[in-house]
């Protein structure tokens, strides 16, 4: 198998694993998703201070990787919290209707419109979510605090694609990371 999918293979037991991990309550949510960040940091520092690929963007660049960090910190810290009050399966599948955000955000605040493509995808992919989760489940969702929360953290990481997309054609990724992972778990842990 060659790097780039076992990087693949990594990330999506990591992906899979935490929602489990945070809904077992061994800490709260804030503190759940703080670790995750400051470990996500970490590795990510030692990786630039081996390699030596950070370089430091323009001060607009900047202030929107960090805004990004925000913005992914928060929905991560949102989206923890709403796995601990309702179910991990409802938190995750209502946090990935990002993509539908997105299509919106993207019809009204870019030039680039999406194309039909992109609705007729959409709207295959959410019929398939109802598919594999079931009619049932769409049917008993509880419209509490958890449901806006896990609602709000699809909308929060929608605005940090929409962000990041203009932020990353004019800095390396790498960079873009470390500024992003870098302030989060000190802005998170105050």
């Amino acid at each position: 198998m060659n790097k780039p999918r076992i990087a693949l293979v990594i990330g999506i037991l990591c992906i899979s694993i935490f929602p489990v991990l945070v809904k077992l309550n061994l800490t709260p949510g804030l503190i759940s998703a703080f670790y995750r960040m400051a470990f996500a940091g970490l590795i990510l520092i030692l990786f630039v201070l081996l390699r030596g690929k950070f370089v430091m963007p323009v001060r607009k660049n900047l202030f929107l990787a960090i805004i990004c960090g925000l913005l992914f910190g928060s929905d991560i810290a949102v989206w923890n919290i709403a796995i601990q009050e309702s179910t991990a399966t409802q938190a995750s599948m209502l946090t990935n209707l990002s993509p539908v955000w997105v299509g919106i955000g993207s019809f009204f605040f870019l030039k680039n419109k999406p194309a039909p493509n992109f609705w007729i995808g959409t709207g295959i992919a959410v019929f398939g979510m109802v598919l594999l989760v079931g009619f049932k489940f769409f049917i008993n969702l509880d419209f509490d605090l958890a449901f806006i929360f896990a609602i709000l953290s699809g909308i929060l990481y929608a605005v940090y694609i929409l962000v990041s997309k203009n932020v990353l054609g004019e800095m390396d990724v790498i960079s873009f990371l470390c500024i992003t992972l870098f302030h989060l778990p000190f802005s998170l842990g105050s």
